[in-house]
């Protein structure tokens, strides 16, 4: 976030984003869905007041869908410094007493994210947090979630949440102002189909680049691409290794009950293996997180340490060649390798990556190296 922005990972800063101004009263300014009377009416109820102070003309912000709103069951918005003179986006600000201050905070990051900021608990990632700005009213508190924690969300003019920030603009704004802010809402929209576009597309390449779509029934590389989407945005959402992990054992299970491999010459229908699936995914995965740097450089690099080794046939006879007593049992082809042999594949990769590499590289390199060296 830009330099005017406080450095909300320091906790104490929670002190001076509450901003007062005389008798106890705040500051706190509103580019999103508050901008619509009803909103604030359903927010304050009968407790806390609110009063209109102006309007601030942010240079070099624009919106951004940035996180899934369970409660709004659509996309909501973020408020992002661009740093580019063409971005600008018309905010407004209110002086509210300390209950309302309270019930906006409680609506903007929730309740339960509010106790563990006044707790001083480390918040889930992208989440909205109260953040200090300048103005020529004073400081300000917005609620903003940061930069380095966001997910842009696909989303549309026809959800309901687009269409009450769409009237709260036209109620808080007029001519010049509305029509700017009327029109970053829609760049907004149209800038958040493109990032899903782009997700789209590269999930279809890393299907198309690990080979294994002649293995499965025809069609299934549209049911594998949908489900895939929806497993991938919450592996970027995940906070740990053990999170990635039942992400992507929940995402195996479901492969290996509705995914056929080709019918055979005698016509029968077989599931596909938990080793196809896997392999499949894994490389998708590579190609989204650690080629592409999906959904952000700092948070695919994070995700990239817990990524797995897309293991072929080809990989399984080397390291058999080099770990005869772990490798007992294990099928020639990754056809036939079950879940228990997919993690003994990986402990295997991670104690050759121990043994010849002294643990300087990881599991989703050790694939990347080895399909080379092994088909040239």
């Amino acid at each position: 976030m830009g330099d005017c922005i406080l450095d909300t990972s320091n906790l104490e800063s929670w002190l001076c984003a509450r901003t007062k101004v005389e008798d106890e009263h705040y500051l706190v300014e509103i580019y999103g869905s508050l901008l619509n009377s009803k909103e604030r009416r359903k927010t304050l109820g009968k407790t806390g007041s609110i009063e209109e102070i102006g309007d601030v003309e942010r240079v070099g912000w624009k919106l951004s869908f940035d996180r899934y709103s369970k409660k709004q069951q659509a996309a909501a918005l973020n408020l992002v410094e661009s740093k580019s003179p063409n971005d600008i986006y018309y905010t407004k600000v209110y002086r509210v007493d300390q209950k309302g201050f309270d019930a906006i905070m409680k609506r903007e990051i929730g309740e339960k994210t509010t106790e563990k900021w006044r707790r001083k608990i480390k918040l889930p990632f992208n989440s909205y947090r109260p953040v200090e700005l300048s103005s020529e009213f004073g400081k300000t508190t917005i609620f903003l979630i940061p930069k380095r924690e966001r997910l842009p969300t696909p989303t549309s003019t026809e959800t309901n949440y687009v269409k009450t920030v769409q009237k709260g603009i036209r109620e808080s704004f007029k001519r010049q102002k509305q029509k700017a802010n009327l029109q970053m809402l829609e760049q907004a929209v149209k800038q958040s189909r493109l990032e899903e576009t782009r997700l789209h597309n590269i999930v279809d390449m890393g299907l198309t680049f690990s080979a294994m779509m002649r293995l499965f029934d025809e069609g299934s590389k549209v049911t594998l691409h949908n489900e895939m989407i929806t497993h991938i945005k919450k592996i970027f959402q995940a906070k740990s290794d053990k999170e990635f992990r039942n992400i992507h054992n929940v995402f195996c299970e479901w492969g290996t009950q509705n995914i056929f491999q080709a019918k055979t010459n005698k016509g029968e229908k077989l599931l596909a293996s938990h080793g196809q699936i896997a392999k499949t995914f894994d490389v998708v995965l590579k190609v989204t997180i650690y080629y592409c740097q999906l959904p952000d450089i700092q948070k695919a690099q994070k995700i990239t340490e817990w990524l797995n080794a897309a293991v072929d046939t080809k990989m399984m006879a080397f390291l058999k060649r080099i770990y005869c007593d772990e490798t007992k049992g294990w099928p020639k082809t990754v056809k036939k390798v079950t879940k228990s042999t997919y993690m003994s594949i990986q402990r295997v990769v991670e104690r050759f990556i121990k043994d010849h590499y002294n643990n300087k590289i990881r599991p989703v390199h050790f694939d990347d190296i080895y399909w080379k060296e092994l088909n040239r």
